[in-house]
């Protein structure tokens, strides 16, 4: 039987723990107020609740604020909560949020990464959790276990590393693993996946070599998967694979988003298999 103690995922916890801690130590920092250049989105939180997108132009208590429309207010730094770099961009006049669970499509991965200290809690298909968290810019660890299944000492675990190799203005790649193990049973997925595009519209490619038990597949699994905006908080996201054998799957579905929470609500149809049905993707994520 496997020691909880010495567990993936519980090591996954305690980093999140310590990961936590420290975000909230960092957030007593003093407000700095910085001028930054054209092109660039900063997001600006008052202490009665409002947001404001736009940039700083001028330091000083007040300080000058530009709203994306073109608006200039001063601001006293006593009126202000939060100052901070907006992940997101300009579309159609006003200020698009970054999807906050960009590193994935519906289960497969993009090549995306999270900042050091970021990380979601995804539930797929209401009863497959996942921990992550980005212990560096470029490196994420998640790992879970199912919300239901049999009793006993044959419980999965599952582990999931992912290391960003390559991340340019339009291009990132990535390599990883899903690892999976019951009892003494060890068998999983080893990818290298790119993405390219822009936060709003981009294509992913990524081909896999399963395993198990020490032996890897000849022949890869393929997955082609694409992302576009549809609105400010709405996202169509396609994801198919051809798998050995000829079998494959198809999917394609929205997702909805606010700042931490995302919703997809997808439908798959496997594809070159005796039997053709259809069958619902429900996934909702936390993120912080």
């Amino acid at each position: 039987m496997t020691d909880p103690t010495r567990s993936p995922i519980s090591l996954a916890l305690l980093v999140l723990g310590a990961l936590l801690s420290t975000g909230q130590a960092s957030a007593q920092d003093p407000l700095e107020v910085q001028v930054v250049p054209p092109g660039q989105v900063q997001e600006l939180v008052l202490t009665d609740g409002s947001v404001l997108y736009g940039r700083v132009v001028e330091e000083g208590d007040p300080f000058l604020f530009v709203l994306i429309s073109g608006v200039e207010s001063l601001i006293a730094v006593e009126n202000v909560r939060s100052l901070r770099q907006a992940a997101g961009s300009v579309e159609r006049g006003e200020f698009w949020p970054e999807d906050p669970n960009r590193t994935r499509l519906f289960f497969g991965p993009t090549a995306r990464s999270l900042a050091r200290g970021q990380g979601y809690i995804p539930v797929y298909e209401l009863f497959v959790p996942f921990l992550a968290v980005a212990v560096t810019d470029r490196f994420i660890i998640s790992g879970g276990t199912p919300l239901i299944f049999g009793a006993g000492d044959s419980r999965p675990f599952w582990i999931a590393p992912k290391l960003q190799v390559l991340q340019n203005e339009r291009t990132e790649v990535a390599v990883g693993v899903l690892a999976v193990t019951v009892e003494d049973e060890d068998f999983g997925l080893l990818y290298g996946v790119v993405t390219r595009g822009s936060p709003t519209d981009s294509l992913t490619v990524g081909v896999g070599y399963g395993y198990a038990n020490g032996d890897l597949a000849e022949n890869p699994a393929i997955m082609l998967g694409g992302e576009v905006r549809a609105s400010r908080g709405v996202k169509l996201i396609t994801e198919n694979y051809l798998f050995p054998g000829g079998v494959g799957l198809i999917s394609v579905g929205p997702r909805f988003f606010g700042e931490r929470l995302s919703a997809d609500l997808g439908l798959a149809m496997p594809v070159g298999a005796d039997d053709t049905f259809v069958f619902p993707l429900v996934n909702f994520t936390w993120n912080f």
